[in-house]
């Protein structure tokens, strides 16, 4: 889970830090330099000014140490984010070169999951080829070079701007019609929670607090949750499509003329119902909260009914334009939102709008699970300054409100 700020927070650059070594030889090649302390101000400079003048071209070739800037980009969930800048007074354009590049280094937990770490680069270069998504300058086995979009992500309160929310329905509509090199089956879904599961059954704390938070986390017996809710989701018949599975208010790009959907380490073909689910689940979190414990949580702010259909019925309308164009018809009436029911023509919008809210209101349950997972998983091995456990305590206390809402008399009566 990623939520980007382009404000940045920190100058790497500055030289009021004292460390424990160093890196002296800055114009290695950056497979000699390893970056083990992402935190580290000077390591992160030695890497950066490495693979810079590796991958890049025209002045990035020719930079002096002392000329090259690096900046911390806050709100990263899951990577590292800096932004590397050529010295603007000394800088010289070649041959069209940017003067200023992103940096992503991966997170502490990625190498666990270098499935997920493949399809995000590969998903990366074909939106980079297609001009969907920022540009792909160079990829590494920690990390990878992109372009540097000068804007700012959505903030938090965007999203409950009911025009703003139909433009981000769009964007997730047009993302659903994209056809992707990967399994058309909707493995990624359930397959990564176990990893995380097993994963998470294999963690231990040391701090006290941490532990009684892991212990309360342990009590809720979430992977028979998880086990229960699968079968009722997988009856959902939720018709599969390429999902980004993490479209939140940081991980889209206010440019002058649209909006631009970042980063896709989640990306894969998915039950359409967890991307909008997933989506309603970010109303309630604010993960660019600079103080403790660095998110805000508000389950009031799920949205309600109106908000819903304001969302799905501008995804329904853009979801179709896209495939009228896609498949060559005149008509939009001809694009089955649902092409696992052709039946039932009469009152289609209606049936529609009922539907995806239906798919997006259980989904909401999945993706509650998964990243409850996920940040137990974070919560060993990441550094970031993020209170994961207290996150997946937060998902939690939305998992069992939503759960009581939809199934009052709990999974089994379901079943029944």
């Amino acid at each position: 889970m990623t939520s980007h700020s382009l404000n940045v927070n920190k100058h790497l650059n500055e030289n009021n830090h004292k460390h424990d070594h160093e890196i002296k030889l800055h114009n290695q090649p950056s497979s000699s330099i390893a970056i083990h302390d992402r935190n580290n101000p000077e390591e992160v400079k030695n890497f950066a000014f490495a693979v810079c003048r590796e991958y890049l071209s025209g002045a990035w070739k020719k930079i002096d140490y002392n000329d090259f800037k690096v900046e911390r980009i806050s709100g990263g969930l899951s990577n590292y984010l800096y932004r590397c800048e050529l010295n603007k007074d000394k800088f010289k354009q070649v041959n069209n070169e940017p003067n200023a590049i992103l940096l992503r280094l991966y997170g502490e937990n990625h190498h666990k999951h270098s499935s997920i770490l493949l399809k995000d680069i590969i998903v990366s270069a074909i939106m980079s080829d297609h001009n969907l998504g920022p540009k792909l300058y160079g990829v590494f086995p920690n990390g990878r070079l992109e372009e540097f979009i000068n804007t700012t992500t959505m903030a938090q309160d965007d999203m409950y701007v009911p025009e703003l929310s139909r433009s981000i329905a769009k964007v997730m509509a047009r993302f659903h019609t994209l056809e992707m090199p990967f399994i058309k089956e909707p493995q990624w879904l359930f397959d990564s929670t176990y990893k995380y599961i097993k994963q998470a059954n294999e963690v231990s704390f040391s701090n006290e607090k941490d532990i009684k938070r892991f212990t309360k986390l342990l009590s809720f017996n979430l992977e028979h949750e998880f086990k229960k809710l699968k079968k009722i989701l997988k009856a959902l018949n939720s018709p599969v499509v390429f999902c980004h599975n993490d479209i939140n208010v940081g991980n889209i790009l206010k440019l002058p003329e649209k909006l631009m959907v970042i980063d896709y380490e989640y990306g894969s073909y998915n039950y359409r119902g967890f991307d909008l689910g997933n989506h309603f689940c970010e109303w309630m979190f604010n993960n660019n909260y600079e103080n403790h414990p660095y998110f805000q949580y508000h389950y009031e702010y799920y949205p309600n009914r109106e908000q819903q259909i304001n969302f799905i019925t501008s995804y329904i309308e853009e979801y179709k334009k896209a495939k009228v164009s896609k498949n060559g018809t005149n008509n939009a009436e001809d694009i089955e939102i649902d092409e696992n029911d052709k039946e039932n023509k009469k009152d289609s919008n209606k049936l529609d709008i009922e539907q995806l809210i239906s798919e997006a209101n259980h989904f909401a349950l999945m993706s509650h699970i998964f990243w409850i997972f996920w940040s137990i998983c974070q919560a060993s091995v990441c550094k970031i300054q993020f209170e994961y456990l207290e996150y997946a305590l937060a998902r939690c206390d939305a998992y069992f409100k939503q759960k009581k809402i939809l199934f009052p008399n709990g999974y089994e009566a379901n079943e029944n």
